[in-house]
């Protein structure tokens, strides 16, 4: 057991898009959830500060009930499991602990940079972070390990992941994705700098999630809106490639436009990328599934942020400023 961190995303271009089998790019960013573990009796959990145990037995049996909840779907019965946050790390660390074939329970110390519930993969990052910590890194088998752990600690959060989020908080950089074929890295070795403004709610993202799919199963329209967004991608994915950030940008303004389309914007998220484009910003979208939460910001140069930070601050959103593109999980002190 060791120490490890792990960072949170962003879906830069073809977020809803990749529920129609549509092309997706994640971003690792900056941000990140820090894991340490040590062998105990028991299963001892301190999240920033705040501490609850757990018994072996009781370790095991919210694990059996979680996987449960997962093969039933049972949405409603996870969403309390992940509300209270600190039975969803015991039945992951017990998973963990069951993949690395150990006897013993384990402290758990959990710190955290990265916003929750804001459309920012918190749940894919505390899991890879718990996992990379408990399993460890190095080898084929414990990579496999730290993947299976880490989806099926996502699988808590949102029942059915397409394993993208885990993926690219594992891997970090940019992660391309569409269902059926399995995330793949972008060959490209960049960051570039974003201003995340938060603003202040948390993400809807059941509500907005079956909003989309309604409206795209009665509207012609929706449909050609998510085609769209899949061209979008494409587009922006060649232009990521090729490190050209004017087309870049293009295609993620291009697909905040169509997001807005499809409703899931909100007005105080408006408010917030109108004023860091205004900023100087060549690129604003929202961070995640919409109904609240965030946006983020790109910004061509460093020397950018700060103008853009102020102007998001100015229009009441509460800032990050970050990178994406940065290095994935890290494990140390095995």
């Amino acid at each position: 057991m060791g120490k490890a961190s792990a960072p949170g995303k962003i879906t830069i271009l073809g977020e809803y898009a990749v529920l129609y089998g549509k092309l997706g790019i994640a971003a690792a960013v900056q941000e990140r959830v820090h894991a340490e573990a040590s062998e105990h009796e028991n299963i001892l959990i301190d999240l920033n500060g705040k501490k609850k145990e757990y018994s072996i037995q009781e370790a095991k049996r919210l694990f059996v009930e979680s996987e449960g909840m997962i093969e039933r779907k049972d949405a409603e019965s996870l969403h309390k499991l992940v509300s209270e946050r600190f039975p969803a790390i015991c039945a992951l660390a017990w998973k963990c602990l069951e993949l690395k074939g150990s006897e013993n329970g384990v402290h758990l110390k959990i710190t955290h940079t990265l916003p929750e519930e804001k459309g920012l993969g918190f749940s894919s990052a505390l899991s890879v972070a718990v996992a990379g910590a408990i399993i460890g890194h190095n080898t084929d088998s414990e990579k496999r390990r730290v993947f299976d752990a880490s989806l099926f600690g996502d699988s808590i959060a949102h029942l059915n992941p397409s394993g993208l989020d885990c993926e690219t908080s594992i891997k970090g950089g940019f992660i391309s994705y569409r269902k059926g074929f399995g995330p793949k890295k972008v060959d490209v070795d960049m960051e570039l700098p974003i201003v995340i403004g938060d603003t202040g709610t948390k993400s809807d993202a059941v509500r907005m999630v079956r909003r989309v799919m309604d409206m795209v199963s009665t509207n012609p329209a929706a449909k050609r809106w998510i085609e769209e967004l899949d061209e979008a991608a494409r587009d922006g994915l060649e232009a990521l490639k090729k490190r050209d950030l004017e087309e870049l940008a293009f295609n993620i303004n291009k697909s905040q436009e169509l997001l807005r389309h499809l409703r899931v914007s909100t007005p105080k998220i408006e408010d917030l990328i109108i004023a860091s484009l205004r900023a100087g910003a060549i690129a604003a979208e929202i961070a995640g599934q919409g109904g609240g939460g965030a946006m983020f910001a790109l910004c061509e140069k460093p020397e950018d942020v700060e103008k853009v930070a102020m102007a998001i601050e100015k229009a009441g959103g509460r800032v990050i400023k970050t990178t994406i593109g940065g290095p994935g999980l890290q494990v140390t002190g095995e």
